[in-house]
């Protein structure tokens, strides 16, 4: 069945709305909010929104820390118990509207007993007034005048039972009708409540999988860096103590050149103190 454009617009934007609310977008709460469009219809579009909306997740998820996944199963036990709860009350309301056409029936029932009564007190008076025509023949004309009018109203009396048992007959039909009608529903939203429900346990579980998934990943990540660091530690260490040991050799190497220096400079100045010439100072009397 093609979907037209405003439904479909109107079921994104619904489900879009009870997202961004942190509620689960179900068929029941989406109708409630765009007030049009059938259930097969918005059942149809929530699963390519779920679809689409699975896949943008998807491709944002990160590792996802305990509380989260807490607040996520709570979240999903409270929508459950929600759906459970609104489904019962609507078939409360169909219940309800069950008895009141079956009072609407047996209301009918009553009228018609009495329909039938007062047939029959109308009949016992016929009866009475023929076991008397003998008696009163001076009052023929106007027995005869009261007797039609008695016979226009059975007649309009029988009529109307007729009409009556037709609308009883069109009611019980209505009333049958209406009876299947909901017991139909009702196996509908059911299998439909049935449906949501196990979606909404995968979703939950598919969540925690992932989950954990991205938490055991997250720790090998982080051994991964710690035995990276471990050996960057040691390689340091390693290259520390070797600038260590170059650092003494060089000391030392300047410590022999220094003394080597000195050495050096001590024979030169020896040799220049020993061709120096002694000079002689006289000092004079006065």
């Amino acid at each position: 069945m093609t979907i037209g454009k405003n439904t479909r617009e109107l079921v994104e934007a619904a489900a879009d709305q009870l997202h961004r609310a942190g509620i689960r977008p179900t068929v029941m709460k989406v109708r409630q909010i765009t007030g049009q469009g059938s259930a097969t219809t918005i059942a149809d579009q929530l699963q390519q929104w779920h679809k689409r909306n699975q896949a943008e997740e998807k491709a944002t998820d990160s590792p996802l820390p305990n509380f989260l996944i807490e607040a996520n199963r709570a979240l999903l036990e409270q929508a459950e118990s929600a759906a459970i709860a609104q489904f019962a009350e609507e078939r409360t309301g169909y219940y309800e509207e069950i008895l009141s056409l079956r009072s609407d029936v047996e209301a009918g029932d009553l009228l018609r007993l009495e329909l039938l009564a007062e047939l029959s007190t109308i009949r016992a008076e016929l009866v009475d007034k023929s076991s008397v025509l003998d008696n009163v023949k001076n009052e023929l004309i106007r027995f005869q005048a009261e007797n039609a009018l008695m016979i226009a109203g059975i007649a309009d009396a029988q009529k109307d039972a007729e009409n009556l048992r037709d609308a009883l007959a069109a009611r019980t039909t209505e009333y049958a009708e209406s009876v299947k009608a909901a017991e139909t529903r009702l196996r509908d939203m059911e299998k439909r409540m049935l449906m949501e429900i196990d979606k909404a346990r995968m979703d939950s579980k598919d969540a925690i999988a992932y989950a954990h998934r991205k938490a055991n990943e997250y720790d090998l990540e982080v051994e991964r860096i710690r035995v990276i660091s471990m050996e960057e530690k040691s390689r340091l260490s390693k290259s520390v103590n070797e600038l260590s040991n170059e650092n003494g050799r060089l000391t030392s190497a300047i410590e022999g050149l220094q003394a080597l220096r000195r050495k050096a400079m001590s024979k030169r100045l020896g040799f220049r103190a020993s061709k120096m010439p002694q000079i002689t100072r006289f000092h004079h009397k006065k």
